[in-house]
Formats: C-alpha cells, structure tokens, sequence
C-alpha cells in the first residue's frame, strides 16, 4: 500500500511538472490531426446522442445568460453568414417556416410579444428593437406579477409600453412593463402617471 501511494504521488508530481509540456504537445497533435480527431467527436456524438443532448441541456440551463451572450456575439460576427444560411434553409423548406415559428412561439411566448412590440414601433417611427429576452428578464423582474394590481400573472399577460410610443416612450427595455390583460386594456394610450393615479383612487 505504501509502495502504490509512493508511486501515485510521484506520477502526479511528475505530471504537475510537465503539465505544460505536455498540453503543448497535446495541442499540437490535435492541430496536425484535425480530421481524426473531428471523426473520433462525430462517432462519439452519434453513439450518445441523448446524452450528448443531455449535458447540454444541463449547461444551457446553469449557464443562460452566458450561452446568450456568446450566441449573439458569435451572430453579430458572422451575421452575412448567418444570413445566408437561413435563406437557403428556408428555400429548401418552404413550407416548414410557418410550423417552426408556430412551435417556438409556443415554447417561448416572450418571442412572440416582442415581434408584436417591435411591430408597433416601426409603425410609429421608432427605432428601438426589443428582444424576447428583453421581454423574459422584465417578467423575472416583475417577479411574475402585473406592474400595476400586482395580480399574479399565468399564461395570458401583456407587454406594456410604460410611456406610451405616442407620447414620445421609446421600444426598448427601460420602458416595458409586464401587466395583466385588463390593466393593460384599461391604461390604454394614458401616460403612466394618469394611469397610476386612477389605480390609487380605486384602491381608496
């Protein structure tokens, strides 16, 4: 037994030594061998497909606003690209767009209230462009509760514009509010202070 721990002690210190050297070389060989080793990842991937799938459920989830960043950078880098992908995939499947937005929308309504949003400020002239992102992180901070009543919000809720576009409020973040259907249906196009006020005279 002391033997096999004198040994495991000098491997990993032995290790730590060249640990350098070693990654160096290991760098190396994988440069000098890229399409072995892109082979070797590709018969993994399809042998632990759902596993795969699994780990990177896992890290998306534990890792959201990192794997956001990253995506949107790694877009804006190569957006032509980007672009030109999406308008050949949709050539070739001309009738799959219209069931993949429906089924993302589903999945992510947030999506959805921010094209609507977006919509409505082009018609008006404004230039901020929401994203669904946007639309989630109001939602989290709003605790799921309508900006108003403070009711608790489920399924159907409103993307509200605090300052109303007509009134000079801006598409973006800052001025969005998450309301409940009616809140949102009685505010209308009222500047939030006259709103606010009506909402305190019905509480008295």
């Amino acid at each position: 037994m002391a033997n096999r721990e004198a040994i495991s002690t000098r491997k990993k210190q032995k290790y730590v030594e060249n640990r350098e050297a070693k990654c160096a070389a290991s760098a190396e060989w994988r440069k000098a061998n890229r399409e072995r080793v892109a082979a070797a990842k590709n018969a993994w991937y399809l042998q632990n497909r759902s596993r795969s799938a699994a780990r990177s459920r896992r890290w998306y989830e534990a890792n959201r606003d990192k794997a956001q960043a990253r995506a949107k950078a790694s877009y804006e880098a190569n957006r032509d690209h980007a672009k030109a992908r999406v308008a050949a995939w949709l050539k070739q499947n001309p009738g799959r767009r219209a069931s993949y937005q429906k089924v993302t929308r589903a999945r992510h309504p947030e999506i959805g209230r921010a094209d609507h949003a977006n919509r409505r400020a082009r018609l008006l002239g404004e230039t901020g462009r929401l994203s669904g992102a946007d639309i989630r992180a109001q939602y989290a901070a709003q605790k799921g509760r309508c900006f108003y009543c403070g009711s608790d919000l489920e399924e159907n809720w409103h993307t509200d514009h605090f300052v109303p576009l007509h009134l000079g409020g801006s598409n973006t973040r800052e001025n969005i509010r998450i309301a409940c259907p009616s809140c949102n249906d009685s505010k209308g196009c009222r500047h939030p202070d006259d709103f606010l006020r009506i909402i305190a005279e019905r509480r008295t």
